[in-house]
C-alpha cells in the first residue's frame, strides 16, 4: 500500500485540532491568536519535511533518480553523463595585406551568441581566408547551419580586417547539450538489465552510446552469425538529429570517434570496425492543402520530421543484414501526423507509385532527400 503524504490543508486541520485538544478549549484558536498562527507555521514545516521524504525516497531507487543523484548511481557502474560539446565550423574572412587576427577573437550571431577563433591568421595579400571557430559556449544553442544570408559579427575587428564574415558550408554544428536524464537513466537501466558479458551485442550497444562526443540513437553490432568472419564485429549507428537538418547517418569524424570508444572496451580477440549505414535516400511527392497559419516550408519539415521518426521506429524493430521493407501504409500515417496539413494526397514514393513501399537492401537505412509538397494541387 502507497504511503499518503497528507495535503497542506490536511496538516493545517490536523494541527488545529491537536491544540484545541491539548488546551482542552474548542474555542482556543481564535483568528490571529498565537496557537492559530502557531498551526498555520508548523503545518507549513511538516509539509516541507512530507516532500524531502517523497523526494528522497525517488532518489533510492534508480530508476526514479534524477539529476547528480542519478549521476552518483551511474558512477556505480561505471557509467558517466555525456558533458556538453561546443560547435565548431569556419567563416570566409576577408582581410588587407599585413592585417593580423588573433586566436579568442570573438564574433557574434545577431541573437549575441558568441563564437572563438581558433588559431592566429596572418594577410599577407588582400585576401579571403577561412577561419576556424568554435562556440564560446558548448550546447546545441550554438549550432548555425549554413544558408546563402548567413553571417556572424567580428565584436571588434582588427584594423583592415572587414567585421561581417559569411558562414562557410556546412556551418556551424557539432553543439550537443549535456546527456538529459531520460539518456543516461536509459543507458544505466541497460547496464542493469544485461550486464557486461565479456563482448556481447548489449556490450557493444552500449559502448557505443558511452561515445562523449557523439549523439548516438540506434546501434546495430553485426558479426559472425550475422555473415561475419568469425571474429569480426561491425558496428553500425546511427545519430541523433540535433540540427534538425534529417542528419542521422553518422559523419566520418563521428564513426572515428565511436570506434576510439568501443576498441579499448571490446575482448582482444575481437576485430571491430565502425561504419554508418547504407544510404537509401527517399523521394516522396504529394498534394497537400495547408491549415490556416502554416507556412509550405514549415509542413515540409513536419512532413521530413515524421517521416523520419517512422524510419527510426520501423528501423529499430525490423533492420537488419538481409532487406526489409517500410510498407507505405507507415508512410500514410507519418504524413496524417505531421502538423499544418489539412488533407494530402501522395503521388510518388521513392520512384514509384502512390502505393509503393520503402524497399531496403541489407545493412541499408532510409533517409529524407526531397519532400515535394504541392499546395491545393499549385
Amino acid at each position: 500500500m502507497a504511503f499518503a503524504i497528507p495535503t497542506l490543508p490536511a496538516l493545517i486541520d490536523r494541527i488545529k485540532g491537536d491544540l484545541n485538544a491539548r488546551m482542552g478549549n474548542t474555542n482556543a484558536l481564535l483568528s490571529r491568536s498565537l496557537a492559530f498562527v502557531l498551526a498555520y507555521v508548523l503545518a507549513g514545516a511538516t509539509w516541507g519535511l512530507y516532500l524531502y521524504q517523497q523526494w528522497i525516497a525517488r532518489q533510492v531507487i534508480p530508476d526514479t533518480a534524477e539529476g547528480a543523484q542519478l549521476e552518483r548511481w551511474a558512477r556505480l557502474f561505471g557509467l558517466s553523463r555525456n558533458p556538453p560539446v561546443k560547435a565548431d565550423g569556419a567563416v570566409d574572412m576577408q582581410g588587407a595585406a599585413g592585417s593580423d587576427l588573433l586566436g579568442g577573437s570573438l564574433l557574434q550571431r545577431v541573437d549575441a551568441v558568441e563564437y572563438a577563433v581558433v588559431g592566429d591568421y596572418h594577410w599577407t595579400v588582400n585576401e579571403t581566408k577561412a577561419v576556424s571557430i568554435e562556440a564560446v559556449e558548448p550546447g546545441t544553442t550554438a549550432n548555425f547551419p549554413w544558408a546563402v544570408d548567413a553571417t556572424l559579427d567580428l565584436v571588434s575587428p582588427p584594423a583592415g580586417i572587414v567585421g561581417t564574415c559569411p558562414l562557410r558550408s556546412p556551418g556551424i554544428t557539432g553543439g550537443q547539450d549535456a546527456e538529459a536524464d531520460a539518456s543516461l537513466l536509459d543507458r544505466l537501466l541497460s547496464r542493469l538489465a544485461d550486464p557486461p558479458q565479456g563482448g556481447a551485442r548489449s556490450d557493444y550497444v552500449l559502448w557505443a552510446k558511452s561515445t562523449p562526443t557523439v549523439p548516438v540513437d540506434l546501434v546495430w553490432p553485426l558479426a559472425f552469425d550475422d555473415g561475419q568472419p568469425l571474429g569480426q564485429v561491425l558496428v553500425l549507428f546511427t545519430v541523433q538529429d540535433l540540427d534538425d537538418d534529417g542528419a542521422v547517418l553518422p559523419s566520418w569524424q563521428e564513426i572515428v570517434a565511436v570506434y576510439d570508444t568501443i576498441a579499448p572496451r571490446a575482448p582482444v580477440t575481437a576485430n571491430v570496425g565502425t561504419f554508418t549505414p547504407l544510404d537509401h535516400p527517399v523521394t516522396l511527392a504529394m498534394n497537400a492543402g495547408l491549415l490556416s497559419g502554416y507556412t509550405l516550408a514549415q509542413v515540409k519539415g513536419n512532413v521530413r520530421r515524421e517521416l523520419q521518426a517512422t524510419f527510426r521506429e520501423r528501423a529499430e524493430l525490423e533492420f537488419s543484414s538481409s532487406a526489409w521493407t517500410v510498407r507505405n501504409s507507415r508512410l500514410l500515417e507519418a504524413i496524417g501526423r505531421a502538423d499544418g496539413i489539412d488533407w494530402f494526397e501522395v503521388t510518388a514514393v521513392d520512384g514509384g507509385g502512390p502505393t509503393a513501399d520503402v524497399d531496403l537492401a541489407a545493412n541499408e537505412y532510409p533517409t529524407i532527400v526531397d519532400t515535394t509538397v504541392v499546395v491545393n494541387g499549385v
